[in-house]
């Protein structure tokens, strides 16, 4: 939530903003994990996938 200010100084007019965001905003970080193996045998004939994705996200008060 942006809330646009307005200001001015001899020779000089602009906007800016007051405050990027609310009070109560809570900020978050996020690790992701992705691992995969992949075979083949035979000629490409009997093929073999296992994947592995994990993704923690943890929310903090601040940044």
């Amino acid at each position: 939530m942006f809330q646009p200010g307005n200001y001015s100084q001899p020779g000089q007019t602009g906007s800016g903003v007051d405050q990027v965001g609310p009070a109560n905003l809570l900020w978050e970080t996020t690790n992701e994990t992705d691992i995969a193996l992949e075979m083949a045998m035979l000629k490409s004939r009997l093929t073999f996938e296992v994947d592995y994705y994990n993704k923690l996200t943890k929310i903090r008060s601040s940044p």
